[in-house]
């Protein structure tokens, strides 16, 4: 069974020089999903393992943490805090509700670590795929130094006078265009649609399109019409968002409407999408599940509902090739059970203790108050949750804090000074202290005498405080924070310093002179 029609009633598109921001080895190339983890309509608290995951956060006001992995995060409505981790991760917003502002308030979700030099922005299902002015399709990102936080958005309001906005707590002015993922769209014609060998989004519009994604892992959107779409190499999803996208009508014999997917491989990662559907699962295509159907020949597979809408249209696709034992839990991605009330991920809330050694050690906190100590190596910590105690030790050190009122810890000149200096992610003044009691230092100032003077560089977005003085290891102290301007923002109260209250001797009597 095939989808048959003339090939010369399409219009060829390619992707445009200005959306290949990415190579087939790039960061949105990375992601090929090996465990689905849903969360349920009340609060989760969702974190990553060693896999590459696809965390879904569902309906309440979710924690989601990645792991080790490469792992994708969707929050969903709610408001949502989002942590990256050790790998290439994708956070992905589908819908205009997951995240906004209107004027009756803010309704954003907060992304605590994004790693600009690996991570990747997915809002292509938004329209959104490039930074400029936040009107049209594109992006704009604001700073409010007095909430700490930097907001992404757009200005376009919806019907409801709502906008898209996430807020992050640090590193949002180093995102570039090649952070987001690379969307390209078709007309409402029957268009050819060529992608490129890098990770990219292609949305076809109303006609009978073709859509030949190339490598990379793509998401494919046919929209309305019977589209043939190939995702060739790479783990790729066919992502449906309504019941129009593909459909069959027995009433009136019309089945050209029907998606066929030319090359879809569960073995290899492969994904069909249907969670916006409200599809629960596979079963007997009645009561909200999907039925999988082999035709006589052997060759054409069909995933199907049948349970019609008031038009007589139920959804239907085809895949060419025999997918029955393909099409599972793992391979089909559907709506979460909306009378769910648990989520299985473990939450830990044991506080953790972690040192390293000589070498780049990657320490992870968990739920609870955490302390965790770098060796001699340029580290990487992160706190996540929790009132967390960070000490970089030797080394040009990464420290991330997290949520919560975190301490970052400074034992000796030589754990941070100029040409090695470690480098704070998120620092929140009036919520996070700076440690420097060790080093003697007794407030802000000059960079002499004790003091510590802070200096902005505009360029690079990085405040510097840093003593002017060496210490007995021959180093001047600074350490370096990213994201704000923070000379006008923290203030004494913002460090931990030396005692300067006079010492007198202890344990001796008072001496009385004879005059």
């Amino acid at each position: 069974m095939t989808q048959a029609f003339n090939i010369s009633d399409l219009t060829k598109h390619s992707v445009p020089d200005d959306l290949q921001v990415t190579s087939a080895s790039s960061r949105v190339s990375k992601n090929p999903i090996e465990l689905i983890v849903q969360g349920t309509p009340g609060s989760d608290y969702l974190r990553g393992g060693l896999a590459n995951e696809l965390l879904m956060g569902g309906a309440g006001n979710d924690q989601i943490v990645s792991g080790g992995g490469n792992d994708v995060m969707v929050p969903g409505a709610g408001f949502d805090t989002l942590y990256g981790g050790a790998g290439s991760d994708v956070f992905r917003f589908d819908r205009l509700g997951d995240s906004y502002i209107k004027a009756g308030g803010e309704f954003t979700d907060a992304i605590s670590y994004f790693d600009p030099a690996h991570d990747v922005l997915d809002l292509s299902a938004l329209g959104f795929s490039h930074l400029g002015n936040g009107y049209g399709d594109t992006l704009h990102i604001r700073s409010e130094p007095l909430r700490g936080i930097y907001i992404l958005e757009n200005y376009e309001q919806d019907h409801n006078g709502r906008h898209f906005a996430v807020q992050f707590l640090s590193n949002s002015g180093l995102i570039t265009d090649a952070n987001l993922q690379p969307l390209f769209n078709g007309t409402s014609q029957n268009d050819l649609l060529v992608g490129t060998d890098a990770g990219e989004t292609i949305k076809a519009g109303a006609g009978r399109d073709t859509i030949e994604a190339s490598a990379g892992n793509d998401r494919l959107f046919g929209g309305a019409g019977g589209d043939t779409l190939s995702g060739g190499a790479g783990a790729d999803t066919f992502v449906y968002n309504q019941l129009s996208d593909s459909y069959r009508n027995d009433a009136s014999g019309s089945y050209s409407h029907r998606d066929l997917i030319t090359d879809f491989n569960g073995n290899d990662h492969d994904m069909i999408d249907v969670s916006a559907l409200a599809f629960t699962g596979l079963g007997n295509g009645y009561n909200g599940t999907l039925k999988v159907v082999l035709n006589l020949a052997g060759d054409t597979t069909a995933l199907k509902s049948l349970e019609a809408d008031a038009n007589g249209n139920r959804f239907e696709i085809l895949l060419s090739g025999n997918h029955v034992s393909e099409l599972n839990a793992s391979s089909v991605l559907f709506a979460p059970p909306s009378n769910a009330t648990t989520v299985t991920t473990p939450q830990p809330i044991t506080p953790v203790n972690l040192a390293g050694d000589d070498k780049a050690n990657t320490l992870y906190g968990y739920w609870g108050d955490d302390t965790l100590a770098g060796g001699a190596g340029n580290d990487t910590l992160e706190g996540n949750a929790g009132d967390d105690v960070l000490t970089g030790g030797l080394g040009a050190d990464k420290l991330t804090g997290g949520t919560g009122n975190d301490r970052f810890v400074f034992t000796s000149s030589g754990d941070s000074y100029a040409g090695s200096s470690d480098l704070i992610t998120d620092f929140i003044w009036g919520e996070d202290k700076l440690d420097v009691s060790a080093l003697g230092v007794t407030g802000l100032g000059d960079g002499r005498n004790g003091t510590l003077r802070m200096t902005y560089d505009e360029i690079n977005e990085r405040t510097y405080l840093r003593s002017s003085e060496p210490g007995a290891d021959g180093h001047a102290f600074q350490v370096t924070l990213a994201g704000f301007d923070y000379t006008h923002l923290i203030t004494n109260a913002d460090l931990v310093v030396a005692d300067t209250t006079e010492i007198g001797l202890i344990g001796h009597a008072t001496v009385d002179y004879l005059s």
